[in-house]
């Protein structure tokens, strides 16, 4: 995969000057696909219906898997504080996963780490334009996964997760600039040729250091200098059966933002939004979407083909999202 750029110019001054007309222009930044969970312009780091299709509550068996699920999002709408933003985005996101084969506290080991690259496009009001946000995603590390087999079909998992702000880090990047640990849970039950599965992530954000979004380079660059986007609570849902090869079912995500942002320069949310002539407020995103599943196993390769579509939104964008994933073992033992 070769090196993506982000251009640094700031949004603002290309279509306009002067202090209101700048927070308005800032709205162009204010977009995301998936998690719209604080700092104006920040894309978030978990994605929504990353799992669908995965067990994730039972280890496979012991070997090293290669997954690769590639999610398109054409013409979503923004809601709430986003509301007349459309954005489409187009997000790779290749996976490596190591079932060890060893036990700890009764349970079978893995690890796993992913990353992520998206192209972002945004149109805001007035202007009509759309702008484009080529990105390298920061790195998803699980360095310990333990799933225990609970009887009766049911497994259990659970694990630590982070992000380093290791991607993109060019000013008004939508890619965040703050570490964020992101511990996860699963449960899984497995038998009768059923995938029942819920996958939860909670994510606990750092401080942003200025270049995410639509603070740096602009008269607001304070705001964004130890800015902390709201936490939140994720969590997405396969309920598929298999047929032979064939496997199919619905799939459901939500996402609940459970703490306000909190802006940097010691400034309130209120001060913010005064002082940018509520251009730019703290919004708290609320998502669900359901969906289905279609997939095929071909022995050693499993495809699927996956659709999403958002029910309910607040301050979050909402629309259509298609994924196609395929997976296969690299290795066994």
């Amino acid at each position: 995969m070769g090196p993506m750029t982000l251009s640094t110019k700031p949004i603002l001054t290309t279509f306009c000057s002067g202090f209101r007309c700048s927070a308005l222009g800032l709205l162009a930044a204010i977009a995301v696909d998936k998690a719209f969970a604080g700092a104006p312009g920040d894309y978030g780091q978990y994605a929504p219906g990353t799992t669908f299709g995965i067990p994730t509550g039972a280890a496979p068996p012991p070997g090293l898997y290669f997954d690769n699920l590639l999610q398109w999002a054409p013409g979503a709408t923004g809601v709430g504080q986003l509301s007349g933003l459309k954005v489409n985005a187009i997000v790779n996101t290749t996976s490596l996963f190591w079932s060890t084969g060893w036990n700890f506290l009764g349970g079978s080991v893995s690890a796993a780490i992913s990353q992520s690259a998206f192209d972002l496009g945004v149109q805001a009001p007035p202007f009509g334009a759309t702008t484009r946000y080529p990105t390298i995603h920061n790195t998803w590390i699980s360095p310990l996964i333990v799933s225990w087999d609970i009887g009766g079909g049911w497994f259990a998992s659970a694990g630590p997760a982070f992000f380093p702000p290791n991607g993109t880090k060019s000013n008004n990047t939508p890619n965040p600039d703050y570490w964020t640990f992101a511990p996860h849970a699963s449960i899984s039950y497995l038998a009768d040729a059923w995938n029942l599965t819920a996958h939860l992530v909670y994510e606990l954000n750092g401080a942003s250091a200025g270049h995410t979004g639509a603070f740096a380079g602009t008269p607001f660059a304070p705001f964004g200098v130890g800015y902390r986007s709201g936490d939140l609570l994720i969590m997405d849902v396969t309920a598929t059966r298999k047929f032979g090869p064939w496997e199919i079912g619905p799939v459901a995500v939500t996402k609940w933002q459970t703490t306000y942002d909190r802006p940097g320069a010691r400034a309130s949310c209120a001060t913010m939004a005064a002082a940018t002539f509520s251009a730019l407020t703290c919004g708290r995103a609320n998502h669900l979407a359901i969906g289905g599943l279609v997939g095929y196993d071909f022995g050693p390769l499993a495809l699927k083909l996956i659709a999403a579509q958002s029910v309910y939104a607040t301050d979050d964008v909402r629309g259509l999202s298609v994924w196609t994933r395929a997976t296969f073992r690299l290795w066994a033992p």
